[in-house]
């Protein structure tokens, strides 16, 4: 299994806050972003792709008790978030997140609405919380998705492991999991880095659902032409260029015949 280390923070991608997690820890494959408040922005999307990482999109526009409502308002959730998530330009088959904190209890329809609604609006759901909450609403909504044709990840808060900082320290992939439900990602560490970081683990197998750096900024160089393609080529030259003199010889010496 491969895993990628990433990091997610509350605080605004920067320069400096880059240059603290590169000095404590390491370069991060992603970034984990808000999408309500401490949003994200166009700006700061630009840097982060900028630097070569890619972006995960978390929607925490919820609360203990914003989870507790209907199918309906879970859907319309999903809509404000996707929407959002449209307006700076990501691509579809992107995964939003859903911050669900340990203490929240959420109504499994609400659950299912917001994920019903990702799916539909070209979006991927993933959920955060912690699998081994006392949360009944939780457990219901993931045994309800076993026989559903569409199922959302899981992002797991536990256990929390007091490792060192940085990719060279994270722990083996022992997340706690939501059964049936498959756990794709794992902070294993909160405010890890300058207080101000969490530190991740990501299953590789599912790293399309994460915003990359467009395409175009990738710079292709061209690969050299082998030595042998290019000795042929001057060969060739110099023997159109040898025959056009011969005939430019052979033109002169009728010019000056017809002269004399």
């Amino acid at each position: 299994m491969g895993l990628l280390w990433g990091i997610d923070s509350a605080d605004t991608a920067d320069a400096a806050l880059l240059g603290l997690v590169k000095q404590r820890a390491a370069h991060p494959a992603f970034w984990g972003r808000y999408l309500s408040s401490f949003a994200l922005t166009k700006e700061e999307v630009a840097f982060i792709h900028g630097a070569g990482i890619a972006i995960l999109p978390i929607w925490n526009g919820v609360d203990a008790n914003t989870v507790r409502g209907t199918y309906n308002q879970g859907y319309l959730e999903g809509e404000s978030a996707a929407h959002i998530l449209r307006s700076l330009e990501a691509p579809k088959g992107t995964g939003l997140v859903i911050d669900i904190e340990a203490s929240f209890d959420p109504n499994p329809e609400f659950l299912w609405g917001f994920c019903r609604s990702c799916f539909v609006g070209g979006c991927v759901p993933i959920v955060y919380c912690a699998p081994n909450s006392p949360s009944a609403g939780l457990h219901t909504f993931a045994a309800k998705m076993a026989s559903a044709p569409e199922r959302p990840y899981v992002w797991s808060a536990t256990p929390e492991v007091n490792s060192g900082t940085g990719p060279a320290m994270a722990p083996k992939w022992e997340p706690n999991t939501l059964k049936p439900l498959k756990t794709v990602i794992w902070q294993y560490r909160e405010s890890a880095i300058g207080s101000r970081v969490d530190e991740d683990l990501m299953d590789s197998a599912i790293s399309d659902l994460l915003w990359r750096p467009p395409a175009h900024n990738v710079v292709v160089t061209p690969k050299p032409e082998p030595q042998a393609a290019v000795s042929a080529q001057v060969k060739v030259a110099v023997s159109v260029l040898a025959a056009t003199v011969q005939q430019l010889n052979k033109d002169l010496v009728s010019i000056q015949t017809l002269i004399q």
